[in-house]
């Protein structure tokens, strides 16, 4: 199954898990990366600065024992690499 992972970059700390969104479209082609931040702005509202917010997509499935999984990093994304998307040449 593939989820998303977002974080929020804290250059004091390090960077944050803020939570898990797993992929749950029956036509997971169709996702486009505005459409999966959407998800920290609904959750979070107003009081999280987006342009710190990032999300890894990784690949999770159950490892056999009750409750646990094992992750496979895929790719990591942030706003400014889907913004260079949108822009027109």
């Amino acid at each position: 199954m593939v989820c998303y992972e977002f974080y929020v970059r804290d250059n004091a700390g390090g960077d944050k898990l803020i939570g898990i969104l797993p992929e749950r479209r029956n036509k997971p082609e169709r996702t486009d990366l505005e459409s999966i931040m959407k998800w920290p702005s609904m959750v979070f509202g107003n009081g999280l600065d987006l342009d710190k917010v990032y999300f890894v997509i990784v690949s999770c499935w159950e490892d056999g024992e009750m409750g646990s999984f094992k992750r496979e990093e895929i790719l990591a994304v942030d706003r400014h690499f889907i913004n260079q998307g949108s822009e027109k040449d």
